[in-house]
């Protein structure tokens, strides 16, 4: 059980409790509210007039004049680079109407020559006929492809407006088919190339023995250029020569060089293969049918 002391210490701990909270909750001042609304203007009233506009009605257009077309000019493509950013660039090449991708350095144009034919000449003069009237007494006719004509040589003969002279004109006998047939032969020397030519009777057509080679210009491609082995050709003001020609692979080299170039260069061309005819087939008489025997014939009808 507790003392009286402590009673009364206890006591005043309360009084002094209730105390302070009279104090704070009596005599503290009260904090002081302030109005921080903002004040706002009213908006102003204006007043629209009354415009009173009459509608416009829009009529057709009038017809425009149209201005003379002009002629066009004659401009040739050229190739250019256009410099679309730093990197790529585009290449157009008037010679394909093509845009190509490039680096900095723009390709080197197309070679400007196509080969389309590799081929020989037929000598000037090939074997028509003959008449032998002696056994040393031979006439050979001639076809002339220059003149288009025929001309009547012997042994012999020199023809100076042709080129030629007759170094023989004879007749040979042959086995063919189990038999024994007589031909025509004769030798022409040939002033222009000193060659000499045999033509014999019925045989293949003889030809020249030099090889030619048909190319075309790609910028003038109507335009045939014929050409031979050491042949030259200039373009651009480049000169192309002829360092081969095959007839076997249909085959052309150029060896070429420009201003900017350290060492010539050789380029190829190859001709297109020459399309073989195709035999056409046999076709077979219309016959007649057989009369009957006995059966009399009609008459014609007369228009």
């Amino acid at each position: 059980m507790s003392s009286n002391p402590d009673k009364a210490i206890f006591s005043s701990a309360i009084a002094l409790t209730v105390a302070s909270g009279a104090y704070f909750l009596v005599g503290a001042e009260a904090p002081v509210v302030k109005d921080v609304s903002v004040a706002r203007n009213a908006p102003a009233t204006v007043e629209i007039p009354n415009v009173s506009q009459p509608l416009s009605v829009w009529g057709y257009p009038k017809e425009q004049r149209s201005l003379p077309q002009q002629p066009k000019a004659n401009i040739k493509p050229v190739a250019f680079v256009l410099n679309v950013f730093n990197s790529p660039k585009l290449y157009f090449d008037p010679a394909t109407n093509t845009w190509q991708l490039i680096g900095t350095v723009p390709p080197p144009p197309p070679f400007p020559f196509e080969l389309k034919d590799v081929y020989q000449k037929p000598f000037r003069l090939q074997f028509g006929s003959y008449v032998q009237v002696g056994a040393n007494d031979v006439t050979v006719y001639l076809k002339d492809l220059e003149h288009k004509t025929e001309i009547e040589v012997k042994q012999d003969m020199v023809l100076p407006e042709l080129g030629i002279t007759v170094t023989s004109a004879r007749v040979e006998e042959v086995t063919e088919n189990g038999g024994i047939n007589k031909i025509g032969v004769i030798e022409i020397l040939d002033n222009r190339s000193r060659r000499t030519y045999k033509l014999v009777e019925k045989a293949d057509e003889i030809k020249e023995p030099t090889w030619y080679a048909k190319v075309i210009e790609i910028s003038a491609p109507k335009k045939d250029i014929e050409v031979v082995l050491g042949g030259k050709l200039t373009h651009n003001g480049v000169t192309y020569t002829v360092k081969s020609l095959d007839d076997s692979s249909r085959t052309i080299s150029f060896e070429w060089q420009t201003p900017e170039m350290k060492v010539p260069e050789t380029t190829g061309l190859t001709a297109p293969k020459k399309e073989v005819p195709k035999p056409q087939p046999a076709v077979a008489p219309k016959t007649q049918p057989a009369a009957t025997p006995g059966a009399p014939k009609k008459a014609p009808v007369k228009p």
